[in-house]
């Protein structure tokens, strides 16, 4: 396989090779390697698809799945990191995979607590229009910024500025329409 993107930051490195396969470096002290390991590899692992390091179980989510893009905000200087994988799926369309750290709600999962494996979103198309591309930014306060085909940006995580775009600086942990974008 070929690598076609490279996304390099603070002790990590997410390679995406043209097979659909996430590979994962460094450091991961909130799951970020994708495997529900908390410890440094020697090496790359497989993201979302593990079958060797068995001590927290076998991770199998992006088995015989093909990821088309991927985004981190481990281009950050610090250690708290939460990473997105588009995927394509059955339907012809992309879902959003999101895991890593979530203090913020930067995940988009309703909750806070951070993953260590990815966990698939679930996406209203008809209401929301497909996802066509995913941002992460942030460390510590980390946001994510999903683009779909009808044009409009959907945010989560850190708002404490604003950066969301909603209309206020609400923490979110769900996916929102970026309203100053519309």
């Amino acid at each position: 396989p070929k690598c076609t993107m490279l996304l390099t930051g603070w002790r990590n490195m997410f390679a995406l090779f043209n097979n659909g396969e996430i590979h994962h470096c460094g450091y991961t002290g909130a799951g970020e390697n994708g495997i529900n390991d908390e410890s440094w590899a020697e090496g790359s692992v497989r993201v979302g698809y593990d079958g060797a390091r068995r001590n927290r179980g076998l991770v199998s989510v992006f088995k015989g799945k093909k990821c088309v893009r991927i985004a981190s905000s481990c281009e950050n200087g610090d250690s708290t990191h939460h990473n997105a994988a588009l995927i394509e799926n059955e339907r012809g369309t992309l879902d959003l995979y999101t895991w890593g750290y979530n203090a913020y709600g930067q995940l988009g999962q309703g909750h806070t607590t951070s993953h260590g494996s990815p966990r698939r979103i679930d996406w209203d198309e008809g209401r929301r229009g497909r996802i066509i591309d995913v941002w992460c930014k942030g460390g510590s306060y980390g946001s994510t910024y999903v683009l779909t085909d009808y044009g409009r940006m959907y945010t989560c995580g850190y708002n404490g500025q604003g950066e969301l775009g909603i209309g206020n600086t609400t923490n979110q942990n769900e996916f929102q329409t970026a309203t100053a974008l519309n």
